[in-house]
């Protein structure tokens, strides 16, 4: 069943799949950073997750989004540690229940935290570019 804001009903195509491993590769680095185990799954729901958020937001901005860096992920993975917003939470659990396979409750978390980390990233790199202080109050 699809979404409000993100449709999980289809698989993602490996075009989609490769283009987003190409704009972003800070954002793969982190998520092997962050989730990487023997099995893969957290790895593989998270890409999923993060393909299809950052489509998303390319659709309700007219244009992809920015490539992000390091920095600013690992500053989304700080200020996502403790506090997400509950709607974004639904969104990625809508991903975590269409994936094939089952998480754990951590690596639920840990998922859950990346995809919010890089839309923070997202979003303060939007910011950066239109006002450098509100980017600025939002980066410190």
């Amino acid at each position: 069943m699809p979404h409000p804001w993100i449709d999980v009903a289809d698989e993602l195509t490996a075009e989609e799949v490769s283009w987003f491993a190409i704009r972003q590769p800070a954002v793969i680095r982190m998520l092997e950073r962050e989730l990487w185990t023997e099995d893969g799954d957290a790895f593989a729901v998270a890409l999923d997750a993060a393909c299809r958020v950052a489509a998303r937001v390319g659709q309700l901005d007219g244009a992809a989004p920015p490539r992000l860096t390091a920095a600013l992920l690992e500053r989304g993975v700080e200020m996502c540690r403790h506090d997400i917003d509950p709607a974004l939470a639904r969104w990625v659990r809508w991903c975590v229940d269409a994936a094939p396979v089952v998480l754990t409750a951590g690596e639920e978390r840990a998922v859950l935290g990346c995809v919010a980390a890089m839309l923070w990233a997202i979003a303060a790199a939007d910011l950066v570019g239109m006002d450098g202080s509100v980017g600025d109050t939002m980066i410190a």
